[in-house]
């Protein structure tokens, strides 16, 4: 199996772990929001990447409260002046400063070096200086003086006063480009940022990790996930397609599901076996099957499965909180023993809790049943048991399920499972409606009887006691 089937088949196991679902989303397709979700990446970390908002960037960044970074923050969101100028305070004047931000007449004359006369006629209302003034300037000259000695006029001042374009335009009209040319910044990142809203300054600014800078820039899957992830097991698994590390998060997120340890033994051995084992309707099945036994059932001593293929139910069966003594799988195939005690090694080890038998279910003793089992160095050993609880989930492979039926004493628990599944051949048991399963499987006590849609086809399951 491959590794997106594998991923498949633990989001239909597992439908309440979303993140499962949404870890397969981000290895097979590198959906970008899945990948968000997995992570729980807040919303402005997602919205600087993926819509350059840069009041998201700038809550983002480390110590994004700080003094510093909220400075900064004004200065480049939202053109605030006073913050710009805090931070060219290294490059300009005191004076400047409140020259621009207040219009401070006193100011604007120690920055513009202006002639004592004018100093005293506009802020002193001199009449000396003011008449000398008129000895030597021009018309449209004493206009200015006069909008800018009785109304204030800091237009008029500064035409009156200076022929520097940038020094009047950043005084009077805020002008960005004219601040910074005043301050002798305007190579600077922070004029960059500030004025154009330059990513690669404001990058420089935030002192961004490169991964972080990347995905805003590329805004691509790889990079994204470098950023949001690190190096971490996520990372290995979603964008490297290390398969221990995709079994590692599927283990953090199905609290060590043995299903996990089933597929990860399948592919690091590469088992060779009947995929439709499988298949998503198998899988299902078993999964519905397990989760309906374990609302009745809370133990079994000795649970037999009957034409048990690879034994895929037996991890469904032990999730379900049912305590279960021993576990025998019975099939006539003499390919499907070795196989079923590989995906249950683990139950295998403890004790034979679970061992596999090439049989045919129709030569068992339900009674009391002799049979022999094999260690790993192929001794035989003898058992013998009687099981309290007897699962068929291939009724419909029955060419005489009457004769099988007949076969199991009556008062033990039956789960017993078949389908309407008639295009494939070996199916020779198949029903059109669970009334006729019901009428073949007689019960002295029903449990449970229902139907699973499976796409595919419809299966049928009753549990009981016969």
């Amino acid at each position: 199996m491959e590794m997106p089937e594998i991923l498949n088949r633990m989001e239909l196991l597992y439908p309440e772990v979303e993140k499962i679902t949404l870890l397969r989303r981000a290895y097979v397709d590198e959906d970008i929001s899945s990948l968000y979700k997995l992570v729980d990446a807040d919303k402005d970390l997602r919205n600087s990447i993926d819509n350059d908002d840069l009041r998201a960037l700038f809550r983002s960044v480390p110590d994004s409260g700080s003094l510093e970074n909220e400075t900064l923050r004004k200065a480049i969101v939202e053109k605030d002046i006073a913050n710009i100028l805090k931070l060219l305070e290294p490059h300009i004047s005191v004076d400047y400063k409140q020259a621009v931000l207040g219009h401070n007449m006193h100011s604007i004359m120690r920055v513009c070096e202006v002639d004592d006369d004018i100093r005293k006629a506009v802020l002193e209302r001199n009449l000396f200086s003011v008449f000398r003034l008129f000895t030597t300037l021009t018309n449209p000259q004493v206009e200015l003086l006069r909008k800018a000695t009785m109304n204030k006029h800091v237009s008029s001042l500064m035409d009156l006063i200076t022929d520097d374009e940038d020094l009047r335009k950043s005084i009077v009209n805020h002008n960005l480009h004219s601040i910074f040319r005043v301050a002798g910044q305007k190579d600077s990142d922070l004029y960059r940022a500030v004025a154009s809203d330059n990513k690669r300054a404001i990058f420089k600014l935030l002192e961004l990790d490169q991964n972080y800078i990347t995905a805003i820039l590329k805004k691509d899957f790889r990079s994204i996930c470098a950023h949001v992830t690190g190096d971490t097991p996520l990372f290995d698994a979603v964008v490297k397609k290390n398969a221990l590390s995709v079994f590692a998060m599927l283990e953090e997120y199905t609290d060590g599901s043995q299903y996990v340890t089933v597929f990860k033994r399948i592919l690091r051995q590469q088992v060779q076996l009947d995929e439709d084992s499988f298949s998503q309707g198998q899988l299902k099945s078993k999964r519905w099957m397990a989760s309906e036994l374990g609302k009745h059932v809370s133990k079994i001593d000795c649970l037999y499965i009957c034409a048990g293929w690879y034994a895929v139910a037996v991890p469904a069966i032990l999730e379900s909180g049912i305590s279960v003594g021993r576990i025998r799988s019975f099939d006539v195939d003499d390919s499907c023993a070795d196989i079923a005690e590989i995906v249950n090694k683990p139950t295998v080890i403890d004790g034979w809790k679970f061992k596999a038998v090439t049989k045919d279910i129709m030569d068992i003793n339900y009674a009391d049943h002799e049979y022999v089992l094999l260690n790993q160095s192929g001794t035989e050993i003898q058992q013998k048991d009687s099981p309290d609880c007897i699962i068929n989930t291939s009724c419909e492979h029955l060419p005489d399920f009457a004769a099988w039926y007949d076969l199991i004493p009556k008062g033990t628990l039956v789960v017993l499972q078949a389908n309407d599944f008639d295009d494939v051949e070996t199916h020779v048991n198949t029903m059109d409606t669970i009334d006729g399963f019901v009428e073949q499987t007689p019960l002295t006590k029903e449990l449970y009887s229902g139907e699973l849609d499976t796409g595919l086809y419809t299966r049928y399951m009753r549990i009981g006691f016969k």
